[in-house]
């Protein structure tokens, strides 16, 4: 349900922090499931995830810095005028959205066929 709210956020921190609350829900569902798989998961998106979101945030708040907002609507230009902190924004919310080859995308796809498997 989160990730459909990030849809329409305009705002960064936003989006960002409606994104975390999907992988904690996630982190969540595969260590109360109570199988070494989805805890071995769990730990693998628990560190992703760490390092993901608060590269995110720290990113926001330097376009913040540099702009003093923190719309979507503003940042249109990011890339002809900082192409490394474009390509280090495409970097991480490739990451955060699971796309191959991202360890994210690997440890949900070892924790969902736990969770949704109707053995223990």
């Amino acid at each position: 349900m989160a990730r459909f709210v990030c849809l329409q956020q305009t705002d960064m921190k936003c989006i960002i922090a409606y994104s975390s609350v999907t992988h904690m829900a996630l982190i969540i569902v595969g260590s109360l499931r109570n199988t070494s798989m989805g805890e071995w998961g769990s730990l693998g998106v628990m560190l992703s995830h760490g390092l993901t979101s608060s590269g995110l945030f720290a990113l926001a708040g330097l376009n913040y810095d540099k702009l003093h907002s923190r719309s979507l609507f503003l940042q249109k230009g990011l890339l002809s005028i900082h192409p490394k902190i474009a390509l280090l924004w495409f970097l991480l919310i490739r990451t955060n959205m699971s796309v191959p080859p991202s360890i994210n995308l690997i440890r949900e796809l070892i924790i969902i066929p736990r969770v949704i498997s109707l053995r223990s």
